[in-house]
């Protein structure tokens, strides 16, 4: 089983991880990010049932997590460089079929996934495997930039108690956090994965933060079966709908005389 961290975050997170302890409404430390050039404008997702606006998002590459972080602890410059790489992933085509699917789905459905819960695996195999692939996208950057935060560590909830809920770490040590961070992050629940980040600042303070993660798709559940019984809707790709179609040649026979 490979845990990771959700690939999309909402902009509360951004905020968080530049100001922690700041509120999600919070427009000055986003403000200041962007205009430090330190994140990215993130995607819009607009969801439509029975031809009218269901509900507006905006998520963002968890990268920029990355890059609020980094502005944190004075690295503007590595913060602008994992900006560029959040611009990336945001751009690439497994976003751009994600952000298609998304948008043909139930209100509920996207809701809950932008909040950080997956859908049922059984019932939207297709979502899965575009998030594991953006998600695998974005740990090869995360890899190849060489970043000096830290990339999190991957773990599951396992009890809850009235004032701290414990995470079984895939590695180390059972780690305890109080419990109000994992409810108002909706990571209530038993069995719920999340990747845990730590710092300790230069003032001594431990500063912990939770993302939502989930469990990737693995090699024998990327092929996408047009037959199996989900709920997704099937999606051609707009490449596919603009792409010219290649001419099929056919033989043509020559004109025989007819002789009277």
């Amino acid at each position: 089983m490979e845990l990771s961290a959700l690939p999309l975050v909402e902009r509360d997170a951004l905020v968080r991880g530049f100001r922690p302890g700041s509120g999600a409404d919070a427009e000055s430390p986003f403000r200041t990010l962007r205009r430090k050039h330190s994140v990215t404008a993130g995607v819009r997702l607009i969801v439509h049932s029975g031809g009218r606006i269901a509900g507006k998002y905006q998520v963002f590459s968890s990268l920029n997590f990355d890059s609020a972080r980094l502005a944190r602890q004075d690295l503007w410059d590595e913060a602008r460089g994992a900006a560029l790489a959040a611009e990336q992933i945001e751009n690439s085509t497994s976003m751009k079929e994600l952000v298609t699917l998304l948008r043909h789905l139930p209100r509920q459905v996207v809701e809950d996934y932008v909040a950080g819960r997956m859908p049922d695996r059984n019932d939207y195999p297709l979502v899965w495997h575009l998030t594991s692939a953006l998600a695998k996208e974005t740990s090869g950057l995360r890899t190849k930039l060489r970043m000096r935060s830290d990339a999190g560590r991957m773990g599951v909830l396992v009890s809850q108690g009235a004032l701290e809920s414990v995470i079984h770490m895939t590695l180390g040590s059972d780690v305890r956090v109080p419990r109000q961070m994992a409810s108002s992050l909706g990571l209530g629940e038993c069995g719920s994965v999340v990747a845990l980040f730590t710092e300790v600042t230069s003032a001594g303070q431990l500063v912990l933060d939770l993302l939502p993660g989930f469990e990737l798709s693995g090699e024998g559940e990327t092929a996408f079966n047009p037959f199996a019984r989900t709920k997704e809707p099937f999606i051609v790709p707009e490449a596919a709908l603009t792409a010219p179609m290649k001419r099929r040649r056919t033989r043509q026979s020559a004109a025989v005389p007819v002789r009277g």
